[in-house]
């Protein structure tokens, strides 16, 4: 079964861990093989007979019990139950704080919130991983997603502090166009600042020739420069 899940022979891989838990269902490694057939039960996106699976086991080993917690939640974030993947990912972080997992946990409990539009709780979960992780790339991340969360629950000022603070020390960044787009986002739409739009938009253009937003980033130019009456403006 191992040899199957490493060769990304996920069907068979399941099969064959099927097969040992039925024969084996008290052996020692009966966790550890319970919990491989759950990864391979994600790969294939088959996030339901996973969450039945770990639902019915009653294993206490503490490694695996923190394996158990947090897959539940990320399964059920899948299948979009985020109460019950918050429920899961709570008892997570607070039974296993030092787990190596943890931070990602917090992580995708803000996503629970966003995906509820509870942008509140969501930027603050972001916050506290940013805060943890600092310039990691899921540091970034989370630095990113609070700033989209505080801009969903228009906290427009706030948003470009934070998008600012991405695109100026962190400019290599991955996140780093889309939060100068953020920015002029901000600016066009909400504040009608079109002078400041313009000028994110075309440090995107200038900066980020390869970013998936520079089509994006020269429309909104040119709608910039109709708002200001520049219909001749140049890109």
């Amino acid at each position: 079964g191992y040899s199957y899940q490493k060769l990304d022979r996920h069907k068979d891989a399941v099969a064959i861990y099927k097969k040992f838990l039925e024969i084996y269902p008290e052996s020692p490694l009966a966790p550890q093989i319970t919990m491989n057939l759950c990864e391979s039960l994600y790969t294939l996106e088959d996030y339901k007979q996973a969450i039945d699976i770990l639902q019915k086991d009653n294993s206490l080993d503490k490694d695996y019990l923190s394996k158990k917690l947090y897959f539940l939640g990320d399964s059920y974030y899948h299948i979009g139950n985020n109460a019950k993947a918050r429920e899961n990912f709570v008892l997570f972080i607070n039974k296993f704080p030092d787990d190596p997992l943890v931070n990602q946990a917090i992580y995708n409990l803000g996503w629970t919130f966003y995906k509820e539009k509870k942008y509140k709780e969501a930027a603050k979960a972001f916050a506290e991983v940013y805060k943890r992780e600092k310039t990691t790339d899921l540091g970034l991340r989370s630095l990113f997603r609070e700033g989209k969360a505080l801009r969903e629950g228009k906290n427009f000022q706030e948003a470009k502090r934070i998008f600012a603070e991405l695109v100026d020390k962190f400019p290599e960044s991955n996140v780093a166009d889309e939060s100068l787009f953020e920015i002029g986002l901000i600016d066009y739409y909400e504040e009608k600042d079109y002078k400041s739009a313009l000028k994110s938009f075309l440090k995107l253009k200038n900066d980020y020739s390869d970013s998936e937003y520079y089509y994006k980033a020269i429309k909104m130019a040119a709608e910039c420069y109709i708002s200001l009456n520049q219909i001749d403006g140049t890109y």
